[in-house]
């Protein structure tokens, strides 16, 4: 999933200045496993808005906001009928589901509330493998590190060794001496010759990535009846928690 977090409120309450009716959409995936979307997030943000003494005039969970087609139909169910008396839409996704209330021109400004920080697993524990959030480096390794991402665990960034500082045996790290450095961790596990191959391999301007099969897009009916039928059914956060 994406991970998000809440921006600064001084920022969100910055883009809705001289804004009084607020809409309010949260996503009922990636964002509510966050806890920064579903019910919980428009709570938060009910909440926020009183105290800064705006109004309300919709709150409402998204099932998946990263679609247009789906946000499409939301705003056309939910939001129009009251653009009348609403001065801005706050957006409770990633920044996919932004973009997407961007795309469909919903009428009044779109703010987003969170920050997307990258993508990772749901889990229920704490090891190296759970907490480490996918930072889009372009080629991911985790094939011979066992799973845990060296980018995101590494406050070097590095992705196919340790840096030529780094202690020869467990210690402080170079970047930060407060931690130990993971890679010597990474060693004990990791496959650290087809690393070495891997950084030449990664070096090569040339390599090409395999070409994704051809997508048939959907006829427009369709799309506008999915769209249609994923904003007319419950939320489905309450379904999403559990997997939590």
């Amino acid at each position: 999933m994406l991970i998000s977090a809440w921006k600064p409120a001084k920022e969100i309450r910055m883009a809705l200045s001289g804004k009084d009716n607020v809409a309010v959409f949260a996503c009922t995936v990636c964002a509510n496993l966050n806890g920064t979307g579903g019910r919980r997030g428009l709570r938060v943000m009910n909440n926020l808005l009183k105290q800064w003494g705006k109004r309300v005039v919709l709150a409402k969970t998204v099932n998946v906001c990263c679609s247009e087609e789906i946000m499409r139909k939301y705003i056309d169910i939910y939001l129009k009928p009251k653009l009348s008396y609403c001065d801005a839409l706050v957006v409770l996704s990633c920044a996919g589901g932004v973009k997407s209330a961007f795309l469909c021109d919903p009428g009044v400004p779109v703010v987003a509330a969170l920050d997307s920080l990258g993508s990772g697993v749901v889990a229920t524990s704490m090891s190296p493998l759970d907490v480490g959030i996918c930072q889009f480096c372009d080629h991911c390794v985790l094939t011979y590190t066992k799973g845990v991402c060296p980018v995101s665990s590494c406050p070097a960034k590095k992705k196919y060794g340790p840096c030529k500082g780094a202690p020869e045996t467990e210690g402080p790290c170079v970047v930060d001496p407060d931690r130990n450095c993971v890679w010597r961790k990474i060693e004990k596990t990791a496959d650290m010759d087809a690393l070495a191959e891997l950084a030449k391999m990664h070096r090569d301007k040339s390599l090409q990535r395999l070409s994704p099969p051809t997508v048939k897009t959907s006829p427009p009916m369709v799309r506008h009846f999915s769209g249609w039928f994923m904003a007319r059914i419950p939320g489905i956060d309450w379904i999403v928690d559990m997997v939590r």
